[in-house]
């Protein structure tokens, strides 16, 4: 008898997976308009551009302080990297403060350790604590 071959797959993460905790009710909770050119992931920091959300960058200046600070983290994903003025997605709910998140599972793409430690930083201003 031969046995047929296994095929791993790797699982991705889920919606609100990085989530550990948050406030009763949806006091933690906003909705955001996810701007065109962005393709977000569930767990990623947020920042506001032209009052839509795009990837927090965590730049930060000559004094070690962020440029931009941090609006919260996406709960979902969103695909908004289709250009054009109806591309942006609305309506994206997105984790805006008093919460607690899985360090390990919270999204930053693109970003250095100076920039990730200033990300850290303003959400804890937001009482985003990682854990």
């Amino acid at each position: 008898m031969t046995l047929a071959s296994s095929t791993s797959f790797t699982e991705p993460n889920h919606m609100e997976e990085f989530l550990a905790s948050e406030g009763n009710g949806s006091i933690s909770r906003e909705v955001i308009t996810v701007a065109s050119g962005q393709n977000l992931k569930a767990g990623q920091p947020l920042q506001l551009s032209s009052g839509k959300a795009v990837a927090a960058t965590g730049t930060v200046n000559t004094a070690g302080a962020i440029v931009t600070p941090v609006a919260g983290i996406l709960a979902q994903d969103a695909d908004a990297s289709a250009s054009g003025a109806n591309a942006d997605i609305p309506g994206v709910p997105y984790i805006a403060r008093l919460a607690e998140v899985v360090d390990s599972l919270v999204v930053y793409n693109g970003v250095g350790t100076t920039q990730k430690n200033a990300i850290k930083a303003d959400l804890l201003r937001l009482l985003i604590v990682q854990r």
